[in-house]
């Protein structure tokens, strides 16, 4: 079966999770791993092998100073519009088609390492984006493929730490998914090199994301308040909930005469209708369905505390304080609810161990009433049919608690990912970071993400609609582009919710981003306050090992509570079990836990 061309949407969601996107997309985001690999990662020989190395330079960052720039270097701006500029809407905010020329003869060779991807990019050398950015920058790039995933999918950094232990060093890292804590650790210690005065000089594309965004800043600092990563940023509205996103199936919905439940006793209700009357015909309805992939209590637990997505490990922050909430009483309260399910007969086992692939199948037979998914090409196939099962799938807002309690799992931290990491080796760090810049120059990020214009993709015509019902900037023809043609999302990028917004979608078959924005808004209204959401933080080199032990013991033994809770394995009505549950992560260190997250909460730039 064909893609369809708005698949790549999901894909446009960078590093927040979206899984089951086939056709290669997977790889095109390659930092999407799991906080525990990567976290793992952090601790790992390259690390040791790195501070050892570097054991002879100073650590003490002290106070950096504010960028002024390369001295009696003009600085660069802008680009004049493009000559043939495409329609932008009035309000529009983001990467522009400007016209540049190239600034190096290409006499001077750099190398840089970059993940492997056969599906997407082929050979990096040969690809056609490689080939274009040489053309419009005149900056000869030899790519040097060593990144490869291992079984489980996670990045395998065997290669990139035997290189950085051995001091055999490219000029640049593009899309290595390095932790925050390396980046902080090798800047600090010379590996990566400061950009600050840099960008100041070399990168008005940059400066003007700066400048539509001054909070961007602090998405690319160290702990010593300098930047060392030219890094892609991405404004993707429905993934902010998409960790903690619900669907029910409007036809079982109809079938049974229920409306969208409002309390968690009408989702009780409304389950015990999908056990009873079967609208999937099948005797095998499956009332509420989630997995491995997608946790229940990103949705559940919020009817009854603030609960944030996975990756920060049940931590919220409450007057500035870092909270764990999965040893509360609220959360208690939750555990009991979902309980209540299981002795109802609406939950089993299959709500914490049915993989993706189960879910998948569950859902294309029409089985699921409701499924927690990121999107609803999770719990059914995508086709370019409206009126097929994944189309049927509509949101479903988060429910109230009996003590009132109605938040959705959302997140207001950008999505980050892709950087570029320029090492102590390179003696023309200027040409990286001019040549990073370029690419975040509109007509550069469509063909790198979309393939050639005039054939994978164009500008839109004047009054054809975005998402919003605006002016379009730019529209797919084919996608995805025949593989070598591009980099999908392997370069730096800026995907503003403008631009996002700015793609082609026909009102009378709206688009598959647009279906998820609409999925999205009525989670907005119920979102927790930004003060109490977790920023993206970064933990120094100690407290990123000592996280990442933690993690590894705490992470697991929680979620394995969940499921013996919910299921009747341990009696959460019983207070001796659920004291015990709270002792043994007082044996495993919360407190120390939250600590750590503490003082990366203070310390982390913003």
């Amino acid at each position: 079966m064909a893609k369809p061309s708005y698949a790549h949407d999901v894909a446009m969601c960078g590093s927040n999770g979206v899984t089951n996107e086939g056709d290669g997309q997977m790889a095109d985001r390659l930092t999407t791993l799991s906080r525990r690999t990567m976290l793992a990662a952090t601790a790992s020989a390259g690390m040791v092998a790195t501070t050892s190395m570097l054991a002879g330079c100073s650590s003490d960052p002290g106070t950096p100073e504010e960028p002024k720039g390369i001295e009696n270097v003009p600085v660069k701006e802008l680009g004049p519009e493009a000559s043939d500029s495409p329609f932008y809407p009035d309000d529009y905010v983001g990467p522009r088609a400007r016209d540049y020329e190239p600034f190096s003869d290409g006499a001077t060779e750099l190398t840089i390492v970059v993940p492997q991807n056969s599906n997407i990019v082929g050979d990096w050398n040969t690809n056609g984006f490689s080939k274009w950015m040489e053309a419009r920058t005149g900056v000869k790039i030899r790519y040097q493929s060593v990144l490869t995933q291992g079984a489980d999918g996670a990045a395998d950094l065997t290669k990139i730490n035997a290189m950085i232990g051995a001091g055999e060093l490219p000029d640049a890292f593009l899309g290595v998914p390095f932790s925050p804590a390396q980046i902080s650790l090798y800047g600090e210690q010379g590996l990566f090199l400061p950009l600050d005065d840099l960008i100041v000089t070399y990168a008005p594309e940059l400066r003007q994301v700066f400048e539509d965004d001054p909070d961007l800043k602090g998405n690319l600092k160290s702990l010593d308040g300098k930047t060392y990563q030219f890094k892609s940023i991405s404004d993707c509205y429905h993934c902010r909930v998409s960790p903690g996103r619900a669907w029910v199936h409007q036809d079982h919905l109809e079938d049974v005469g229920a409306s969208l439940p409002t309390t968690t006793e009408d989702l009780r209700d409304l389950l015990r209708l999908f056990k009873e009357k079967d609208p999937s015909g099948t005797g095998a309805m499956v009332p509420m369905a989630a997995g491995v992939d997608n946790r229940v209590d990103t949705y559940i637990m919020n009817s009854f505390i603030q609960t944030p997505a996975p990756d920060q490990n049940w931590m919220v922050v409450e007057d500035g304080q870092v909270t764990f909430v999965a040893n509360t009483p609220q959360w208690r309260e939750g555990l009991r609810y979902l309980r209540s399910l299981f002795d109802d007969g609406l939950i089993d086992s299959g709500l914490f161990t049915a993989t993706a692939e189960e879910v998948l199948r569950m859902g294309n037979q029409g089985r699921i009433g409701v499924g927690r998914a990121y999107y609803q090409g999770e719990l059914a196939d995508i086709t370019d049919s409206a009126t097929d099962t994944w189309a049927r799938y509509v949101a479903l807002p988060p429910v109230e608690g009996p003590e009132g309690v109605r938040l959705s799992c959302w997140s207001d931290n950008l999505i980050t990912g892709i950087p570029l990491l320029i090492t102590n080796k390179c003696t023309n760090p200027e040409l990286l970071v001019q040549w990073a810049d370029y690419q975040l120059e509109l007509t550069a990020q469509c063909n790198s993400q979309a393939g050639e214009k005039g054939t994978d993709w164009d500008w839109a015509d004047e009054g054809q609609v975005g998402l919003t019902g605006e002016q379009a900037v730019w529209w797919n023809k084919k996608y995805p582009p025949d593989v070598g043609k591009g980099w999908g999302q392997l370069h730096i990028y800026n995907f503003s919710r403008s631009y996002r917004d700015g793609i082609v979608s026909d009102p009378d078959q709206p688009h598959f981003e647009r279906r998820l924005q609409e999925a999205t808004e009525p989670y907005e209204e119920l979102r927790p306050d930004r003060e109490t959401q977790l920023p993206t933080l970064i933990f120094d080199e100690v407290a990123a090992t000592d996280q990442a032990t933690s993690e590894q013991t705490i992470v697991p033994y929680v979620e394995q509570a969940i499921a013996e809770f919910a299921l009747g394995r341990r009696n959460i009505n019983d207070d001796a079990v659920w004291d015990e549950y709270v002792s043994t992560l007082d044996k495993m260190g919360i407190e120390r836990f939250i600590e750590l997250y503490q003082t990366a909460y203070d310390t982390t730039p913003r």
